[in-house]
């Protein structure tokens, strides 16, 4: 009763298939193959606006797309128009006005609102509503979604399958519309943060468009704005009866050239057209200063009168991040604006890519000679700095207190003083069974982690044999694209110590890490260090303890994420009940107050991202007053009536 009636039921009108991308249908659409758009219908209203599109509808039938599968009449009856020959589809398709109340169940048609759903849906965004786009081929069977939608759902595209369920009411449209649409989930309610965000692809490609030395000829520029601001119906920013604007060139000798940076201008220039005012942005890139240099200030973003004037546009101006460019046209000028605008980034950074390519090779791997050297060189300094500090530390801990068996500063030591060393550990650890193993690796993990990270900032990303921008492997870590520095450390220095449960690895009753190696061996590589690299290849023990340290990873990911799901579930359940209510207090099914004022405060996050105060929020909104002025519809009157002050004092 409560799994299958009360929390969740079968429904008709609804479909299921496997997700795959498409960059180029908008971010607020969802591609239907056509054998979902013949299943699913929508109860029209038959009235004489209408009634000549939707007998064509019925005589088609429900084979022949667009068509109509039934007819509803006033009484309620229902008649299935797959029984009926053609000429009695035409005979009831002439009688659709003799009686009114009669309803065609047509065929799912462009522009029909859906709700996608992909689950577990564990926030509100989890159900948004999307235009269909019907995919007219028969052999085209999967949803498509543009990833913009990805984190918001949390899908990927390696055989995710996602719900759409068709509303089947004017009021359930109009709701879908203007509240559900994904163009108003574009911040989300729990930090006030964006949800949205171009990812991977299109952030690369956007780098690579607007760095300084991208320059495009006429053709080529008019060909990028125009991918930028044409679309499929409904998606694009200017519309095929509309005119361009094409700006002055950069150059003008001795040859005339546009810069990557003047599509981005060119985009917003069409999407902000007269009467908004011209948005004004000053940002930083997620791209650290020193991959460009400093002295070229690509890292600092400048929007002035809606004309990018310098920096680049990376992972902070285009993707899930507060204040880059999709972000600001979201607050000055409204969700549907960013939405478009989204689409449109997506648009032209697919087709940018086909021309500037994208692919990693062994040469954005390798370091150059001198850094090798020097990765070579702070190994082994590594090597003799732990085993160094580890006869101290025995030294210091033993009974005996004696150091002894410490080697020489600078230097490595002996194998007799290794042996020395390796049989007080093994006495210290018979006497201190319960933590001396603890205390030992949380010594040796704080030794190896600081020196190695000596290794890492010198060989990265400096030491590379192929410099950032022409190294793609380098370009997708540092613009954000994707991957981080450990996958580039691990694959150009080395893998470094690997960790269980906090601990290097165990070691056997026998006192060994591995067979192979001496028990209580004083050395790094006994204790887990790998300073091997993928590159070069690692070597059967060290990769052992890679696959320790893997395995781990993958049993914690199982184990927490049914934990923290079945906790979250727990936690949703008692609180699903609480809603604001009108006089702003917060309460349960019983009318039991919980809040006097939501949050304390009585902020909504998606609203409050301009509220912080600190200088850069207070400069954005002085440079923007026109637009915010603008959206808002403030004109003098406003000013002049005075404001009023008492609700709002009442309330805080």
């Amino acid at each position: 009763l409560f799994r299958r009636h009360m929390m969740g039921k079968r429904v008709n009108f609804c479909c299921r298939s496997v997700i795959s991308p498409d960059p180029y249908i908008g971010t607020n659409e969802i591609g239907i193959p056509v054998h979902f758009a013949k299943s699913l219908h929508y109860p029209t209203p038959v009235n004489n606006w209408n009634v000549k599109y939707l007998r064509t509808l019925v005589q088609r039938g429900p084979f022949q797309y667009p068509g109509a599968n039934q007819i509803e009449l006033a009484d309620g009856k229902i008649i299935k128009l797959e029984k009926l020959s053609a000429m009695e589809r035409a005979g009831k398709a002439k009688l659709l006005l003799s009686t009114p109340g009669i309803k065609v169940h047509r065929h799912l048609i462009d522009g029909d609102v859906l709700l996608v759903n992909r689950q577990p849906t564990l926030h509100k965004p989890g159900i948004m509503a999307h235009k269909a786009r019907v995919l007219r081929h028969v052999k085209e069977q999967t949803l498509r979604m543009h990833y913009a939608n990805c984190n918001t759902y949390n899908a990927d595209f390696d055989g995710d399958e996602m719900n759409c369920h068709f509303v089947q009411s004017e009021l359930a449209r109009a709701e879908a519309n203007y509240i559900c649409n994904t163009d108003n989930q574009y911040i989300g309610p729990t930090s006030g943060t964006p949800l949205r965000g171009l990812i991977q692809d299109h952030v690369a490609s956007a780098v690579k468009l607007t760095c300084k030395d991208t320059f495009l000829t006429k053709a080529e520029y008019q060909q990028l704005l125009y991918i930028a601001v044409s679309g499929l119906p409904g998606t694009e920013i200017v519309t095929p009866m509309e005119t361009m604007i094409m700006p002055e060139p950069a150059i003008l000798k001795p040859r005339r050239m546009w810069t990557g940076k003047q599509v981005i201008t060119g985009l917003l220039t069409h999407l902000c057209r007269p009467p908004l005012p011209a948005l004004h942005l000053d940002a930083k890139t997620k791209t650290p200063a020193n991959a460009f240099g400093e002295e070229h200030m690509e890292h600092e973003v400048i929007f002035r009168h809606g004309e990018l004037l310098q920096g680049v546009i990376d992972k902070n101006a285009i993707g899930a991040a507060s204040l880059g460019i999709v972000h600001t046209v979201y607050e000055l000028y409204g969700a549907e604006l960013a939405g478009r605008l989204l689409s449109a980034f997506g648009r032209v950074m697919t087709f940018h890519l086909q021309d500037a390519g994208h692919s990693c090779g062994i040469a954005d791997l390798t370091l150059s000679e001198p850094a090798d050297v020097e990765r070579q060189r702070l190994l082994l300094k590594v090597k003799a700095d732990s085993e160094r500090e580890l006869a101290s530390f025995i030294g210091s801990v033993s009974a005996s207190g004696s150091s002894t068996s410490a080697a020489p500063v600078g230097g490595n030591m002996s194998t007799s003083q290794l042996k020395t060393l390796e049989g007080q550990i093994a006495q210290w650890v018979s006497k201190n069974k319960k933590d001396a193993k603890v205390q030992l690796d949380g010594k040796m993990q704080s030794i190896i982690n600081q020196s190695a990270s000596d290794v890492i900032k010198a060989c990265l990303p400096t030491g590379l044999e192929t410099p950032f921008l022409r190294n793609n492997f380098s370009l997708m870590v540092q613009t954000g694209a994707k991957g981080s520095s450990v996958n580039q450390s691990q694959i150009s220095c080395f893998l470094g110590q690997q960790a269980l449960e906090g601990q290097r690895v165990p070691l056997m009753v026998s006192g060994k890490s591995l067979p192979s190696f001496r028990p209580y061996e004083a050395s790094a590589r006994a204790g887990g260090f790998v300073q091997d690299r993928f590159l070069t290849g690692v070597k059967p023990q060290e990769y052992y303890f890679h696959c320790m340290a893997g395995r781990e990873g993958l049993v914690d990911t199982a184990v927490k994420t049914s934990r923290s799901g079945y906790l979250q579930r727990c936690l949703v359940k008692h609180l699903e009940e609480l809603k604001i209510q009108y006089d702003m207090t917060v309460r349960d099914s019983a009318s039991n107050v919980v809040q006097f004022l939501y949050g304390e405060d009585g902020l909504d996050p998606i609203s409050a991202a301009l509220l912080k105060g600190d200088a850069g929020q207070m400069r954005f909104l002085a440079r923007n007053n026109q637009a915010l002025v603008f959206k808002h519809n403030i004109h003098q009157d406003f000013f002049n009536q005075g404001l009023e002050m008492d609700s709002a004092a009442r309330h805080h």
